[in-house]
């Protein structure tokens, strides 16, 4: 009795041990006119290993597509589909490019010098006769822009491998996920329905940095940060910053709104947008900020409080410490009487 493929990660990457990818026989990639293999028919799969992705760490995973693509530019493997037929993966990631000169110049080598490597897709669980993208988004542009079949890899995936899979290779890219897109990938992942570790071990990442990004995801609307773009230069402390000054303050957000919708700035890279929502807030925040200088009445200072939207600062002089405890011991007595007057509008 034949025993199923797996549908583990393993599988997907081609852990081989010890027995070789059968070489391709496959049809020329020039033109489209090879006969498209049914996704219902034979598939080439690749042989998985007796080792469950469960057991293995992120490093064994990238050690294994390594080895596949090694194996692959030595003597290829896969088969040709129709671009037209394979759709994106379920888990966005990808923000547009500011501009398109990169894609244009990857294009222009696809179609001089041949797909070098197969993309990795698995058959479109919702749509029968289609299939989904793992990795391989480039490729399947190009070749369909140039009317290309396009070598793939088609295996058995469950929404986890996809999901890792997707997230290894990006991470192998020359152009990798900026943080925000990394951010989003998380979030569409969980939205989903994957958990927690599989989303870390998709973007290898650790319990707080996943916190960062949910922070952010949950501060800043999905739309807001597509209008913004991909930022290659804004990392994590500028997408913290501007989520922590929306929240402070939500109506902010039609600031930010409003900023993005300026001519000068909608048409800018995102790296420029990104710049121009923080110094519109800032400015904002400094607007909102109220200095109030603590004297004794004889001109001797006692300290300055700062009051924000949803913050209070107290600094005191270096003989006004004692100041503070007794502020903490009439603490109660102040939030008394704050709701007693509220209660009483």
């Amino acid at each position: 009795m034949s025993k199923r493929p797996s549908k583990s990660i393993t599988a997907a990457f081609g852990l081989l041990n010890n027995v070789p990818l059968k070489p391709a026989q496959q049809a020329s990639t020039d033109t489209k006119g090879s006969p498209l293999p049914s996704p219902g028919g034979q598939r080439s799969m690749l042989t998985p290993g007796v080792i469950q992705a469960s057991q293995k760490s992120i490093s064994d995973l990238r050690e294994e597509r390594d080895r596949l693509k090694a194996l692959v530019e030595q003597g290829g493997a896969g088969q040709d589909l129709d671009p037209d037929l394979i759709d994106p993966s379920p888990f966005r990631d990808r923000l547009p490019d500011d501009d398109d000169e990169g894609f244009r110049t990857f294009k222009e080598e696809f179609i001089r010098e041949g797909q070098k490597l197969p993309i990795l897709v698995r058959v479109n669980p919702d749509r029968p006769g289609r299939f989904q993208t793992a990795f391989g988004h480039r490729r399947t542009r190009a070749a369909r822009e140039a009317g290309l079949r396009v070598r793939s890899i088609v295996a058995e995936l469950t929404d986890r491998d996809l999901a890792i899979a997707q997230g290894i290779e990006n991470d192998g890219r020359r152009q990798r996920l900026t943080w925000i897109e990394r951010a989003r990938f998380a979030a569409d992942m969980e939205a989903k329905g994957l958990k927690a570790r599989d989303i870390r071990a998709a973007l290898s990442v650790d319990d707080p940095e996943l916190a960062r990004y949910r922070a952010v995801i949950a501060s800043l609307s999905m739309e807001v940060i597509e209008r913004i773009g991909r930022a290659p230069k804004g990392g994590r402390p500028k997408w913290v910053l501007l989520s922590k000054l929306v929240a402070t303050s939500p109506e902010r957000i039609r600031l930010v709104e409003k900023t993005l919708a300026a001519a000068k700035v909608s048409e800018a890279p995102s790296d420029d947008k990104l710049n121009a929502v923080l110094s519109a807030l800032k400015v904002k925040e400094t607007t909102d900020r109220k200095d109030h200088v603590l004297d004794d009445g004889n001109g001797n200072q006692i300290g300055t409080a700062v009051f924000g939207s949803r913050t209070v600062k107290l600094s005191l002089e270096p003989k006004c410490d004692d100041f503070s405890e007794f502020l903490k011991g009439e603490m109660p007595g102040l939030v008394e009487r704050f709701l007693a007057q509220r209660n009483a509008d």
